[in-house]
């Protein structure tokens, strides 16, 4: 709707105009926002505390929200902008465990599950490991809040999301409580995949450690880790795998699936050449 492109793109006179002739900022926009998307726009994917102010100030609906993405009150969690958040609590925005998860706000988690402890398993993936807060996924737990190895989110493991952003306490911490280094998303593609196709080669050695399959072949590429990694153009994980063992040639594998093909494909010659040495 037009009062919501004009608040997407910071237009506050068009944005004022539109109000002035009777624009409702609290409209459905089809399939993806039933209370209107303007005021989500504002303060969720530009942070505009003026455009923010105003839609408020005419009665946008604070629930407001997109898809999954969660409503405008979980602005609270994302913004250092002060003047925001306190425009948000002052028209009645909730912080609500997501929100502290998502932030890291151990006080305020505490707080929410002592009252509730029932909400710590709902918030425990999609927020608290997703965000890496491991002291907030401990007082979950504590609240009753279990771990499922099974679990994918966002298309990755939980586990596979923590060596991408090398956060290895608590990856240490997840493998330690049951978690499966090997388990894959619905591509095949197990933590160590994951960790080659980011470039974390320090990560692919904590992977291995940690007893990933080197030689586990996704569902996707059918490919191995070696494959991906020169699919990638990743010498340092090329070098990682091959250092740990890694084989060049299998006998199951097709012309178009060896860690030399995917090389050649990708133009990675100094791997195609690094791969050829160490395969004959």
């Amino acid at each position: 709707r037009p009062v919501s492109c004009a608040a997407e793109r910071g237009h506050m006179e068009i944005v004022q105009f539109l109000l002035a002739h009777g624009a409702d900022p609290n409209l459905p926009e089809a399939n993806f926002a039933e209370r209107g998307y303007a005021l989500y726009a504002a303060t969720r994917r530009h942070e505009n505390v003026a455009i923010a102010r105003v839609l408020l100030d005419v009665g946008a609906d604070i629930r407001a929200s997109w898809h999954a993405s969660g409503d405008v009150s979980c602005a609270l969690a994302t913004t250092q902008n002060e003047e925001l958040r306190q425009l948000l609590y002052e028209h009645g925005a909730v912080a609500g465990l997501a929100t502290a998860a998502n932030s890291g706000r151990l006080d305020l988690a505490a707080e929410i599950l002592a009252a509730d402890p029932s909400k710590a398993q709902d918030h425990l993936y999609g927020n608290a490991i997703q965000q890496g807060h491991l002291a907030i996924v401990k007082l979950m737990m504590r609240h009753g809040a279990r771990l499922d190895p099974r679990m994918v989110r966002s298309w990755q493991t939980a586990l596979a999301q923590c060596l991408a952003h090398r956060r290895v306490e608590l990856a240490e911490f997840l493998v330690e409580n049951g978690e499966d280094i090997n388990w894959p998303n619905w591509f095949g593609q197990g933590p160590l995949h994951y960790t080659i196709m980011r470039d974390r080669p320090d990560m692919v050695g904590w992977a291995l450690d940690h007893g990933a399959d080197i030689e586990a072949r996704d569902w996707e590429m059918e490919s191995r880790p070696l494959a991906w990694a020169a699919h990638v153009g990743s010498r340092a994980c090329v070098d990682v795998l091959l250092q740990r063992g890694a084989q060049v040639r299998h006998p199951d594998d097709e012309p178009w699936n060896s860690p030399i093909a995917r090389a050649k494909k990708k133009g990675h010659d100094a791997i195609v050449g690094l791969l050829r040495r160490h395969g004959t």
